[in-house]
């Protein structure tokens, strides 16, 4: 198609305000509305179609846009750990391990550790933090050539023992014993302590490598000075995603999305996954309602529902809930959520809407489960779809490779696909904390059109699911490429809707909560 790509018709032309109005339908056909045909080139909006997307992103960039952080590696925080030690010990002269207490003390901060270091009487601070004072240990000195280990009571000569600061003897492998044992058994690492009776003295980190000299016990050694030094430093955090080693530098810890280095995005505040457009106390008072209702939430994550139709048994194994009996005399195609006929779905949709009319007449008790059970169902419907959705990172690498292959395509011409599982899975993480967020609320016009904007999103992202279910092996390379652009550019601006309105209502106190919402002490 040559000349300016066409611009679909959306409702937006009568509501310039906003995008809650914008339909699929309308996005992916042609102006005089037959179906899409691969030939469309980009989606043009309209100026008032500009300004309402500028307007989300405004909330959105508030409340979920980047802020000042800084991926850490392992080696990363070991630099900034000893550049902190000899920024101390340069100006105080005190040994290694009295400065990693004091820095453990004041949370890393060099700056107030110097300023109560002089402007108070040292030895008292010290005491304090509980650290012996380098001039306060009197060493001990002998000099007959034998002397007793202070482990194993045996005679030692000199030349085979360690002596530590505070002077006291110790034959090597009983020292070396000890300190394996206190580094790999109990996990210490900075305030080990010398082994003789009532000895208060910290054994120095250099005496410590020499001694243990094991590269399995050092590397312990060194990941337990490392995990104290960020569970103290202010701003320093590991990334909560299993087996990374990285950590993330925060200037101001903030409720916003941290995005680690291993693809991990999660909560500054409570580390949690990332949980857009809830706020950290909803989050936690939905994990307490999953919690108090364990059992149930184990009895809706089961994995197979009956046919609506014949009854048969339907295991759900990917992310998609456009389901198809399996049964050849059957073939009924529904939704999983609601086991509504699929063809009728999108003209009827109420998937996402509890009605609480029809529960009315039940007792108080089982009105309550029931609200429960509509938005559980509906949460761990989507948990589940977003994991299996996660899966499809490697069977796109493996679709970008055979484009590349069979169809000479160059690898940055393949990444829309890559980019569109991004979309998806992000898209239906918002979903399924929306279900969250939905339960809490009452019932508003407020609250209406943030279904109606759920509603939409939730659509937009099944169609996306499904495509990738059933499109995504079209010989039609370039109508395949067109049609997913289109479904991406779409959902996101479905999902953008949805966060500016319960960001808006946020800054705007337009939220009421229900009763099984906490109260604030």
């Amino acid at each position: 198609m040559s000349g300016s790509p066409k611009r679909k018709k959306s409702r937006l032309d009568e509501d310039p305000d906003g995008v809650s109005d914008i339909d699929l339908d309308s996005f992916l056909d042609d102006d005089d509305g037959s179906e899409f045909d691969g030939e469309i080139e980009e989606y043009a909006m309209t100026e008032s179609e500009v300004n309402a997307v500028e307007k989300c992103r405004m909330y959105i960039e508030k409340y979920e846009g980047e802020f000042s952080f800084q991926v850490l590696t392992p080696t990363d925080l070991m630099n900034r750990m000893t550049g902190s030690i000899k920024e101390v010990g340069d100006i105080t002269k005190l040994p290694e391990n009295a400065i990693r207490s004091l820095l453990h003390h004041f949370h890393w901060d060099t700056i107030t550790l110097l300023a109560a270091y002089f402007d108070q009487d040292s030895v008292k601070l010290m005491k304090e933090v509980g650290i012996v004072a380098p001039n306060e240990t009197t060493p001990q000195t002998s000099t007959e050539e034998i002397e007793d280990c202070g482990i194993c009571y045996l005679s030692i000569p000199t030349n085979s023992s360690a002596s530590l600061e505070c002077g006291h003897p110790f034959c090597n492998n009983c020292l070396k014993s000890y300190l394996t044992q206190s580094i790999v058994d109990q996990g210490m690492g900075d305030r080990i302590e010398c082994p003789a009776f009532q000895c208060k003295t910290f054994i120095d980190s250099s005496i410590i490598k020499h001694v243990v000299n094991n590269y399995e016990t050092i590397a312990r050694y060194q990941q337990i000075l490392i995990n104290g030094y960020v569970e103290k430093a202010r701003n320093i955090l590991f990334c909560p995603s299993p087996d990374c080693v990285h950590a993330i530098l925060i200037q101001n810890v903030e409720c916003k999305p941290v995005k680690c280095q291993c693809g991990y995005r999660f909560c500054a505040t409570c580390r949690q996954n990332w949980h857009g457009p809830l706020q950290c106390s909803i989050v936690k008072a939905w994990e307490k309602k999953c919690e108090n209702d364990s059992e149930t939430s184990r009895w809706i994550a089961a994995n197979t529902k009956n046919c609506p139709k014949c009854k048969a048994i339907i295991e759900k194994n990917g992310g998609c809930n456009h389901m198809t009996c399996k049964n050849t005399t059957c073939r009924f195609e529904f939704c999983w959520i609601c086991l509504g006929d699929w063809r009728n779905h999108k003209n009827a949709y109420n998937c996402n809407a509890y009605n609480a009319e029809a529960s009315a007449e039940k007792e108080p008790s089982r009105r309550a489960l029931e609200r429960y059970l509509f938005y559980c169902t509906r949460y761990m419907n989507h948990l589940n779809s977003l994991k299996m959705e996660k899966k499809l990172y490697t069977h796109v690498e493996s679709k970008m490779a055979d484009l590349q292959r069979t169809n000479q395509m160059a690898f940055c011409e393949t990444l829309f696909l890559k980019q569109a599982v991004e979309v998806l899975c992000r898209c239906r993480n918002t979903l399924l904390h929306t279900y969250a967020f939905a339960f809490f609320l009452k019932k508003t016009p407020q609250a209406e059109i943030f279904e109606d904007n759920q509603k939409d999103l939730e659509l937009a992202t099944e169609s996306l699911s499904e495509f990738f279910e059933k499109d995504i092996n079209s010989e039609d390379v370039v109508g395949m490429r067109h049609k997913l652009t289109a479904l991406t550019t779409y959902l996101s601006m479905r999902s953008d809707a949805v966060l500016e309105h319960v960001y808006e209502g946020y800054a705007k106190d337009w939220w009421i909560y229900g009763e099984d919402y906490p109260k604030k002490p």
